[in-house]
């Protein structure tokens, strides 16, 4: 927060930068790198073909799907990991153009106050994964359309820990998205 508020004084005010801010404000000021590698378009293209092609990945379907999701999720709308996983069905809205509502809910809550915002995923999806997020959607809620329990589904989560009888993980989703991402790109 200092070595942020230094530089808007900087910038702002013309105030003399200080020779090292580390010296001044203690080595935490300094920016560290990040362990991260960037992914190109291609490479995340290449990683969504992989996912859904069953003799490079022998994952069962509703794994792929999951993973697909989470990747696009991710790569194209720009969200956290637990952000994502935090979604509810509510939080999806499929009624006309999609958008996805990023809240706090029972289950997670957000890194800050400005995390909250909405999607619009019309804006950053292709036609081919709007199709397969609309479909995601309305087969999770086709258990709720019987009944009138709309708290039921106000309170599912977007992804369950089980389908079908398959335990859903996010280490094992994770897993599966790195050895895609590892593949394509030959990437460790």
């Amino acid at each position: 927060g200092l070595r942020e508020f230094h530089h808007y004084l900087v910038k702002q005010h013309g105030v003399e930068p200080l020779p090292s801010l580390e010296a001044a404000l203690g080595e935490d000021a300094g920016l560290l790198p990040v362990d991260a590698n960037l992914i190109s378009f291609d490479d995340y293209a290449a990683a969504q073909t992989w996912l859904e092609t069953p003799r490079l990945n022998s994952k069962p379907l509703v794994i792929t799907q999951i993973a697909q999701l989470v990747l696009m999720f991710a790569f194209r709308l720009g969200m956290r990991r637990r952000e994502i996983w935090g979604l509810l069905l509510d939080d999806v809205d499929v009624d006309g153009e999609i958008s996805i509502i990023v809240r706090p809910n029972a289950t997670r809550r957000l890194k800050t106050p400005s995390s909250k915002r909405v999607i619009p995923a019309e804006a950053f999806l292709s036609a081919e994964e709007l199709k397969k997020l609309r479909k995601w959607v309305e087969d999770r809620t086709k258990p709720f359309k019987s009944g009138n329990d709309h708290q039921a589904r106000s309170e599912a989560p977007l992804f369950p820990a089980q389908i079908d009888g398959r335990p859903i993980s996010t280490e094992n989703i994770t897993k599966v998205i790195f050895e895609a991402l590892r593949t394509v790109t030959g990437d460790r």
